[in-house]
């Protein structure tokens, strides 16, 4: 979700604390206040998560009959979290390469709003790609896999997230790590995608064809509205 390219040695926002930057570490707040008070859940969710991402163990649906109406709750939750905290680091690393009139928050809401559509998009890809191209449990390990990254990158993305906000000389290493971690989610998507995908060349040609116009493309849409809505405002 993030583009591939921070400048280094800018400045998001002068000194000092702004009602805007307040408004999002109130956000922030919130969602560890939530995640908090169901912890027991969490390390659940995440363990799994984390276990479920390093295997191919078959789950028929990451909202099966397993989970309670809480874990739905908390995963659901999780990733409404990356969308937030992909749109509050999109605003950083936009502001540090253009100059905007438009409250920090504003542009983090519109940003993570755009997060969250570019989320539901690959969910509908994923879905799509794998139903035509591969077989309906592969499928459905796929879909489970992207949850799964998703859900982890969210919770990885705390700290940069937080200290993005608090640390007004915005130094280029929180968006270096933030544009780190989105990547290595996506190549744990990516690699478990080759292994159901590749059952011959022309799989493979398919899935290459996937990445450049179902990821590659997006994100950089994505990068150049986060940019265009700094520079158009």
């Amino acid at each position: 979700m993030f583009p591939t390219s921070v400048a280094i040695g800018m400045d998001m926002h002068p000194s000092g604390v702004h009602t805007p930057d307040n408004i999002i570490l109130s956000v922030i707040l919130a969602l560890f206040v939530i995640m908090g008070l169901n912890a027991s859940h969490l390390r659940h969710i995440v363990s799994t998560f984390f276990a479920d991402l390093l295997s191919h163990r078959s789950r028929a649906n990451i909202f099966d009959v397993h989970n309670t109406a809480s874990d739905t709750r908390i995963i659901l939750l999780m990733l409404v979290q990356t969308s937030i905290f992909e749109g509050i680091l999109l605003a950083g690393w936009s502001s540090t390469v253009a100059t905007s009139d438009m409250a920090y928050a504003s542009r983090a809401g519109i940003l993570s709003a755009i997060a969250a559509v570019f989320n539901l998009f690959s969910y509908i890809a994923s879905s799509t790609v794998g139903y035509v191209f591969t077989t309906p449990q592969n499928a459905s390990l796929w879909r489970h896999t992207l949850i799964t990254s998703q859900g982890i990158l969210g919770i990885s993305l705390l700290i940069p997230t937080t200290v993005s906000v608090l640390w007004t000389d915005n130094p280029a290493w929180i968006y270096i790590s933030g544009i780190s971690l989105y990547i290595l989610m996506r190549m744990c998507y990516i690699y478990k995608g080759i292994s159901f995908f590749y059952n011959n060349i022309l799989s493979s040609f398919y899935f290459i064809l996937y990445l450049c116009a179902l990821e590659i493309i997006p994100v950089i849409v994505v990068g150049r509205a986060a940019l265009l809505l700094s520079v158009g405002t």
